[in-house]
């Protein structure tokens, strides 16, 4: 497993990455970051980190989780989100 917890990564420019499996962003400050055709293969998973004024456009994710993020202005035109899950903690770690 990928741990990048707390990572700061505003504006940055993620064009056409592409992440393995079963990564994990805890905390991570993405605010203003460039998403577009970001390919991920699985499993990926984003707790409490900032999505601020991002651009997913043709992003294409599948089985990853978004637990209690923001994503305030983010733009999601024409990204292909597959079994994704938006959720809060208390639902997504059972409690």
């Amino acid at each position: 497993m990928i741990d990048l917890s707390g990572a700061i990564l505003r504006k940055a420019n993620l064009r056409n990455t592409v992440w393995g499996d079963h990564c994990r962003w805890q905390e991570a400050n993405f605010s203003g970051s460039d998403f577009t055709g970001i390919n991920n293969e699985s499993s990926c998973v984003f707790v409490r980190c900032n999505f601020s004024n991002t651009i997913w456009d043709q992003a294409d994710l599948w089985q990853s989780s978004f637990v209690d993020c923001t994503s305030t202005n983010a733009n999601f035109d024409d990204a292909k989100f597959s079994e994704v899950r938006f959720t809060s903690e208390s639902s997504f770690f059972g409690y």
